[in-house]
């Protein structure tokens, strides 16, 4: 497929030679050009830094009929150019700079092919792996997806000069994609005009979204399960008669020190400017849960000690259903808010 990086890793005289040429249309209409992704892995997924690396193929495709040869005296309907080869001819001919407009360094590129054929028609094929910059969406934390952003133009030529199109036969993904953690949902291109600021023209840009979802079966097995688990049992302290306070405080801590810990537990998987996330959110609900359950133990003791036995041993059959059903009720709530529901 064809080649964003490909102008930024060549040298400069490259880059030059290829402008100085005109293009086909001799600037009377914009020259259309085909373009393809193919993704074959995306690795590195990197929330902290809002970065990933892709690795694919791209491919480019237009038509030049000053390029246009006689089969007869060739002896071959196309003309195949590899690597080096291919290198060469792009600095004689007319060819899109494309170029990754959110990449991080210089892509790797490897696997060029130029394809010249007897009516003019180019075809530019090279394999590249980039790492790109995106926006991460966290607030669904870990049942959250993702959008990894891809963007192509080419800022040598004005949309006046070059159109993009997206060639749906060679969009998409590899049958042998695997992304650990992550599971794919798939690639959509698409084709709009981009202007910046300082720009004093608008240029053609092709628009990838590379669509994953996390697989939050660890998060709700190692966290979200357990903590609920630990949570719901605290209500236990509800059947523990009033006058043994320490029993029902000690155990309380206990689960106030558990959700403490899970929140603690995050820190590892997220970096420190993500926060607000459904995760957070069913933490701090822990966290509320038994501090209401602490307060709770020590009304029921005030009563108790009090002489209105009778009166606390009544809150604390309505709390032993209130609190575990407010608890998953909340739970829902917050799944709402957040959109996992």
């Amino acid at each position: 497929m064809a080649s964003l990086g490909l102008a930024q890793n060549h040298p400069a005289k490259l880059q030059l030679a290829q402008v100085a040429v005109t293009p086909p249309s001799n600037g009377r209409e914009p020259v259309p050009v085909r373009a393809g992704l193919y993704v074959e892995e995306i690795s590195g997924i990197d929330e902290g830094t809002n970065r990933f690396t892709l690795h694919g193929a791209l491919d480019l495709e237009w038509r030049d009929p000053r390029l246009a040869f006689d089969t007869a005296k060739v002896g071959a309907k196309v003309k195949v150019y590899l690597e080096e080869d291919a290198n060469e001819m792009l600095e004689k001919i007319w060819w899109p700079t494309v170029q990754f407009v959110n990449q991080i360094g210089k892509p790797t590129i490897e696997n060029e092919e130029l394809m010249i054929s007897s009516d003019g028609s180019v075809l530019f094929r090279e394999k590249i792996s980039v790492a790109l910059d995106s926006v991460f969406e966290m607030s669904k934390f870990p049942f959250d997806s993702q959008r990894l952003r891809v963007h192509l133009a080419s800022f040598a030529y004005g949309s006046d000069e070059l159109v993009f199109s997206v060639d749906k036969t060679i969009v998409g993904l590899s049958p042998t994609f695997r992304m650990s953690g992550w599971s794919m949902l798939g690639v959509d291109e698409k084709v709009h005009e981009r202007k910046g600021i300082r720009d004093r023209t608008s240029f053609s840009e092709i628009e990838a979204d590379v669509s994953i979802q996390r697989v939050p079966g660890f998060f709700v097995s190692k966290f979200f399960v357990p903590l609920a688990v630990v949570m719901l049992l605290l209500c236990g302290v509800l059947w523990v008669p009033p006058h043994d306070v320490k029993d029902r405080i000690s155990a309380t801590l206990t689960g106030m020190l558990t959700a403490a810990a899970y929140g603690f537990t995050i820190t590892t998987y997220l970096p420190a400017h993500v926060y607000d996330t459904f995760l957070d959110s069913i933490v701090i609900l822990s966290l509320v849960y038994s501090s209401l359950l602490m307060i709770e133990n020590v009304v029921s003791y005030h009563y108790h000690s009090s002489e209105r036995t009778a009166k606390a041993l009544r809150l604390d059959r309505i709390c032993r259903f209130a609190f575990p059903l407010v608890f998953l009720l909340s739970m829902l709530c917050l799944a709402k808010a957040y959109g996992v529901l």
